[in-house]
């Protein structure tokens, strides 16, 4: 009798289980063949702005911005590669008062705090302002390796604090290496020199630099670099200098068999022209020394290898789509069961310096530009979005960016693209243009006021080939421009066709974007 009762509790089990996965599968089936309902499309609002009675009047930029009697640079030209530079005093200040005027909320700059006016620092930089540099990113990724082997073998408390407040920063035509802490300059310099040195690379753990590589790879698909990376290859072309140099992975592979990581390392040195930017701080009136003898040779000789004429970067880079499109397309990498929509927009703008640099902050700058305004506040369809005008030596462009949920990607692209053909038929108010000029103008002096501020400034008009004068002078063109200018220069920004590159689900978006943009044609591409 027991065991027909086991029998039947076993059944009843088995039937019960097998109801309840029956009822699963049918709600999952359910939700999976559920329609997405796509937001619909909206002209685009703008803001509007009126002139306060009782707001500051626009002051434009001065010479007095770059340098003051408390800031004084003192360089030293120790070879036709190396100058040194030295500030006289350890203050690094900003009228304070011009920037509290500006308006500028300081959390939309990605710097740095203000200088720890305690600490000595260092900021060794090499530049290559006519050509693009080969694999920035497998260099700084071998730095971070050897700094943690430097650290790891220094007893000093006081080396490893210099040690610990390295920072390693590149871009195509920069290798930067920064330093702040309480030992003297001599000894700063040392432990910055022996990064670049002949035999720096020849013991660090290949193994970890190339696994870490690898993962920054896997990692870009979810922070925007993968969709980056496609964005600029359609953008500016496959074989630009921008595109070829960086995320070599013939390169990444072969780290561990060969020797190719020290021919770059040795190579790069030998390409760039040097600066060194010294500060000492109120108690340690150490400075830099003139006598050559305390820098290594390969700093201090003339190289062959560098060269102040542009070279045949400049060609690809003049030449920027290998194949154009007559038909204006959409490009989808594909990312099956994603729940948002990565967007790039971009334009080429070369010779448009002010047109880029203007209409950037005037959509796209964060809670006060017309795409955060009009796309987040007024209709939701995203957390953020924004725009960037890139005025690099070898390309400028203009793009903007965001992500969005996948019911809103069609409403949300074309909401992106119908701000920037409202620039070309409305003129902007006189208010907008001046709330934008105060946008760049606050936004240059908090930049001064940050940790190597005036050093990463001096260094970006070098490879502008622009005086700081000539910096100052074009923001104040953009403080100076009339509605119809600014209608003007959004017409020639926008002339051609932008190129757009979209990462998502393909088979849940496409059909919706092809209903709101019906003329344009709709591509797959790969990230690989």
């Amino acid at each position: 009798m027991k065991g027909l009762k086991s029998d039947e509790k076993r059944k009843q089990m088995r039937q019960y289980l097998t109801r309840t996965i029956c009822i699963f599968s049918l709600i999952l089936m359910g939700c999976q063949h559920s329609p997405i309902n796509f937001t619909e499309s909206q002209p685009p609002n703008t803001p509007k702005l009126t002139q306060l009675a009782n707001a500051p009047v626009l002051q434009p930029l001065s010479s007095s911005v770059n340098e003051t009697p408390s800031q004084k640079l003192t360089s030293i030209r120790l070879s036709s590669r190396f100058t040194s530079h030295h500030w006289t005093t350890n203050q690094s200040t900003v009228n304070k008062s011009t920037v509290n005027q500006s308006a500028v909320n300081k959390r939309e700059t990605d710097q740095e705090t203000t200088n720890d006016q305690s600490l000595n620092s260092i900021y060794f930089i090499g530049v290559s302002p006519h050509s693009a540099l080969e694999s920035p990113d497998v260099l700084i990724e071998a730095f971070s390796q050897r700094r943690a082997q430097l650290a790891n073998q220094q007893q000093s408390a006081e080396l490893i604090a210099c040690y610990d407040s390295i920072r390693f920063r590149a871009s195509l035509h920069s290798m930067a290496i920064t330093m702040q802490c309480s030992a003297n300059l001599s000894q700063m310099q040392k432990v910055i020199m022996d990064f670049w040195q002949n035999e720096s690379f020849n013991n660090i753990n290949l193994e970890t630099v190339q696994r870490n590589l690898k993962l920054n790879k896997h990692i870009g698909a979810f922070t925007g670099s993968e969709i980056d990376q496609v964005f600029r290859q359609q953008l500016l072309g496959a074989d630009h200098p921008y595109n070829l140099n960086i995320n070599n992975q013939e390169l990444i592979n072969e780290l561990v068999k060969t020797n190719r990581l020290q021919q770059l390392h040795i190579a790069t040195r030998d390409k760039l022209q040097w600066h060194l930017f010294t500060r000492t701080s109120k108690e340690n009136n150490d400075s830099f020394t003139e006598n050559k003898n305390d820098w290594p040779l390969w700093l201090i000789q003339d190289s062959a290898n560098v060269s102040s004429e542009p070279n045949q970067d400049l060609t690809a880079a003049n030449n920027p789509a290998s194949s154009v499109e007559t038909t204006p397309t959409i490009y989808i990498i594909d990312a099956p069961d994603t729940v948002q929509t990565q967007v790039r927009i971009g334009f080429v703008t070369n010779n448009n310096t002010i047109g880029c640099k203007t209409i950037s902050p005037l959509l796209g700058r964060g809670y006060s530009g017309r795409l955060f305004y009009d796309l987040r506040e007024v209709r939701g369809l995203t957390y953020g979005v924004y725009g960037r005008c890139i005025d690099a030596p070898l390309s400028q462009y203009l793009f903007f960016y965001g992500s969005t949920a996948l019911e809103n990607s069609g409403a949300f692209l074309q909401g992106i693209l119908d701000h920037t053909k409202l620039l070309t038929e409305q003129k902007v108010s006189q208010a907008e243009i001046d709330s934008v000029a105060t946008y760049l103008i606050g936004r240059r002096l908090l930049s001064l006021d940050t940790t190597f501020g005036h050093e990463s400034d001096y260094i970006r008009h070098v490879l502008a080939g622009k005086t700081a004068k000539q910096a100052q002078e074009q923001i104040n063109a953009i403080s100076q421009l009339t509605p119809e200018q600014l209608l003007q220069l959004s017409i020639e920004t926008f002339s051609s066709q932008p190129t757009i590159v979209l990462r998502g689900d393909a088979d849940k978006m496409t059909q919706d974007i092809r209903d709101k943009l019906p003329n344009w044609q709709i591509k797959p591409i790969s990230a690989n």
